[in-house]
């Protein structure tokens, strides 16, 4: 899979970096996808996050957004919570 990165904006207050990737070929899965980022851009795959992978119809071409955080606290601090109220939404949803 070939990416290329093409925006990447510095959060220093929330310790990471906001990219933008374009690939191209089939649309990628999300643990491919956070292979693939972690190998380009020298990172750990556990401080990624990926916010969403999008492809226009009829085209060979995907774009993703995705977080790359800067330490494991700073990770967990943001993506933890999102995780749990999503979890806990779908509990009292059933």
């Amino acid at each position: 899979m070939e990416i290329k990165i093409l925006k990447k904006d510095e959060n220093h207050l929330l310790s990471r970096a906001e990219c933008r990737a374009e690939m191209k070929g089939l649309t990628p899965s999300y643990p491919d996808l956070k292979k693939a980022i972690a190998e380009n851009m020298k990172k750990d795959e556990s401080l990624i996050a990926i916010k969403r992978i999008d492809q226009k119809f009829g085209k060979r071409v995907s774009e993703a957004d995705f977080y790359v955080y800067s330490n494991s606290d700073s990770f967990s601090k943001f993506e933890d919570k999102k995780k749990k109220k999503k979890a806990e939404a779908k509990e009292e949803a059933k």
